[in-house]
């Protein structure tokens, strides 16, 4: 039988291929790891890279710029690609938390399943879960991205007129370094990839960036005689990876990166480690209600 080759990508976009003997003399991840640190790569680099017999093209991993506040205007939000913004029905009412979903899309997508070996799942690696690879049980092979949006409640103030309203929010824009890791690995792209891929799979402009908190001061005045609930609202990202049937995967089991194993090669165990992503956008709607007293 010839070799195994498999296509090497890290986290932080470092590339490489090794070329595995497959005969039952060989431990083939022991052989990867071996023949990657001859490549340079360290083993903070290996943990959790992505290990493909396909291309992995590194033309697509590129820095998104990091968005500022946006503020979104009453004519941006019609359309059917932004829930409803929730209203207060009178002035002892707050909004809710959230507000109700909408699915911008669903798309088609391959996805990456963890395995490991004898130094313990904190020591595994990525690789495709499709038609050319062992999983039993059967990892499902026609997958999905389900992309939808809904409104996170930042905060709510009851504001009595007349006076001047000023008020600092600090709110959380990103997703965590884990999350990220663990959906561009997924993905089968490195970490600042993520963003690009999931612009293509979406046909939407997404930008995923590192998670931090941004404060922005919001102002503006009530009347006399008026009673204001104000709430800001933070739009929030939902990524769902799915089966056909639109049911979030959940899956353990065995694998290798080959359709039809020999049975002297042992199967890994191995995972999907999670199905399901949210990410706080730089997108805001800045809501005023005025109630007469």
């Amino acid at each position: 039988m010839n070799d195994l080759t498999l296509n090497a990508l890290s986290a932080n976009g470092k590339t490489g291929s090794i070329a595995l003997p497959l005969n039952s003399d060989v431990n083939i991840l022991s052989e990867a790891q071996s023949q990657l640190k001859a490549l340079g790569f360290t083993q903070t680099e290996m943990n959790g890279m992505i290990l493909s017999p396909t291309k992995l093209d590194p033309a697509a991993i590129a820095d998104t710029p990091t968005e500022k506040v946006q503020l979104l205007t009453t004519e941006e939000l019609k359309g059917p690609d932004f829930p409803p913004v929730p209203k207060p029905a009178n002035q002892d009412e707050f909004p809710p938390n959230t507000s109700t979903s909408v699915l911008v899309s669903t798309s088609d997508s391959n996805f990456f399943i963890y395995f490991w070996g004898d130094d313990g799942e904190d020591h595994g690696s990525y690789a495709p879960a499709n038609q050319d690879t062992y999983t039993d049980p059967q990892f499902p092979l026609q997958s999905k991205i389900q992309y939808k949006r809904y409104w996170l409640n930042t905060g709510s103030y009851k504001i009595i007129g007349k006076q001047q309203f000023s008020k600092s929010i600090a709110t959380t824009q990103g997703m965590s370094t884990t999350d990220t890791q663990t959906f561009s690995a997924e993905l089968g792209v490195a970490v600042n990839g993520l963003s690009a891929k999931l612009s293509e799979s979406t046909s939407t402009s997404i930008t995923i960036s590192e998670q931090k908190t941004v404060t922005e001061t919001y102002s503006f005045e009530v009347p006399e005689g008026k009673v204001c609930v104000y709430t800001l609202w933070q739009l929030i990202e939902e990524f769902a990876l799915t089966d056909q049937a639109g049911n979030e995967i959940v899956w353990r089991g065995n694998y290798l990166p080959l359709k039809n194993p020999p049975p002297f090669i042992p199967k890994f165990p191995a995972k999907f480690p999670q199905n399901l992503f949210t990410n706080n956008s730089a997108r805001y709607v800045s809501d005023p209600v005025m109630f007469d007293k």
